[in-house]
């Protein structure tokens, strides 16, 4: 009797971030392993075009230098996917399904990434996402604005100076991770919610 076989298909990698980007799906800050509960690997791993849930593992996947920080985030920068660490941002460019893509840090040394996955959003071909100390902004591969001496500026007042006026409160205290920014289209405007 001729029986056959279906190949054994791996589910999609357990992440904490999933961003659509040119027709495929990123998974990022997760691993392979359904048993992994640690979710702070370097890597990130990519869909077939047009199937999300396709995502071999041999070829679907790049890392993410490590810099001693855990992704934080994924986001879109006009044509470039932007990963965040805690304290670094990193931009992907090129077409992932081809492996002709390369991945660049983005102000590298300023000690710049994301306090919120939740934080970042697009407008007007600039990404805004939070930062511990303001909220920043970056076209596709720099951070902009930038002071005389081309370190990155954030475009608000000290997020961290702000909270600190008030006397600490141990109950009271702010979480950067539950931050929320929406983009106000009707005026093009960055909305964050602390």
């Amino acid at each position: 009797a001729y029986k056959k076989l279906k190949s054994a298909v791996l589910p999609p990698p357990m992440c904490k971030y999933l961003l659509e980007f040119n027709n495929v799906l990123i998974y990022a800050g997760g691993s392979r392993n359904p048993e992994d509960t640690d979710f702070s690997l370097d890597g990130a791993y990519f869909s077939q075009g047009d199937d999300p849930e396709n995502v071999p593992p041999a070829t679907n996947f790049f890392l993410v230098p490590s810099n001693d920080d855990i992704i934080s985030g994924v986001g879109k920068s006009g044509s470039v996917l932007a990963i965040f660490k805690d304290r670094s941002i990193y931009a992907v460019s090129g077409d992932l399904l081809t492996s002709q893509f390369e991945v660049v840090a983005v102000a590298p040394g300023s000690n710049i990434g994301c306090a919120a996955n939740a934080s970042i959003v697009s407008i007007g071909g600039l990404l805004y996402f939070l930062h511990t100390n303001g909220v920043y902004t970056m076209s596709e591969s720099q951070l902009f604005p930038t002071d005389e001496f081309g370190r990155p500026v954030p475009i608000s007042q000290m997020i961290d100076v702000k909270f600190r006026e008030k006397p600490f409160e141990v109950n009271r205290r702010f979480v950067f991770k539950r931050a929320v920014a929406i983009n106000y289209t009707e005026v093009y405007e960055y909305w964050l919610f602390m």
